[in-house]
């Protein structure tokens, strides 16, 4: 006994019941870029259109044209923290940000040399298709470290083996209980740039250590 199915065909749809745009072209690997295969380079635009390759009349790709992400750590009214933010988006409206490949390689080396340091502990280091913040690494710090030996290792190890030679800008904001270093880089003239976030705490709730320094907040671009 046949089964229901078994007298079903499949047809194409008529291609005639399509409407194709007047512009629309097949697509030219001499001219046409695509994210990598399973890669997100930028959000998503809201207008899907604009990923269309055959309305595009320049080499740039969709993702050079999106508007970074927000850029924001802590208080807006911080000199220190506007300043920094206003290094990054300068490089992000100029350059695109690094494809996971690459993104992959940082975060490889961010998990290496980040347990290199003799406060931290504990690392865990991930990724994210945003912008404006693509890899994160929360650590925990050894309970006799303070936040300022904290703060120096994790400064002296993104200037000497983590960024690229080209530009970074980092801002280091410290508390008695807590260490963020945020950080950026560029790989070369028109290559591509990393944004990233190293979040050190101490176990669970405990506060650091009694001779920890008042809050500072400090950052560089260079």
């Amino acid at each position: 006994m046949s089964s229901p199915d078994a007298s079903r065909t499949q047809t194409r749809a008529d291609v005639a019941d399509f409407e194709r745009e007047p512009l629309w072209r097949r697509i030219d690997d001499r001219r046409d870029r695509f994210e990598p295969r399973g890669g997100i380079l930028a959000p998503w635009p809201d207008d899907r259109t604009v990923l269309y390759w055959w309305r595009r009349r320049t080499l740039r790709a969709w993702w050079e044209d999106v508007t970074p992400s927000a850029l924001t750590y802590g208080e807006d009214g911080d000199n220190q923290v506007v300043g920094f933010v206003a290094a990054v988006r300068a490089v992000a409206d100029a350059t695109p940000p690094a494809d996971p490949d690459n993104l992959s390689g940082m975060a490889i080396d961010f998990d290496h040399y980040l347990w290199r340091c003799r406060s931290i502990r504990q690392v865990t280091v991930s990724s994210s298709a945003d912008p404006a913040r693509q890899l994160t690494a929360h650590c925990l710090a050894e309970q006799a470290a303070s936040p300022h030996q904290v703060a120096a290792e994790l400064e002296d190890v993104w200037l000497r083996d983590l960024r690229y030679q080209r530009w970074e800008a980092h801002l280091l904001q410290i508390t008695p209980a807590s260490v963020d270093l945020h950080v950026a880089t560029m790989n070369s003239q028109g290559g591509y740039y990393i944004t990233a976030s190293i979040i050190t705490r101490w176990s669970g709730n405990a506060e650091a250590p009694t001779e920890a320094a008042s809050p500072v907040r400090t950052w560089r671009s260079g």
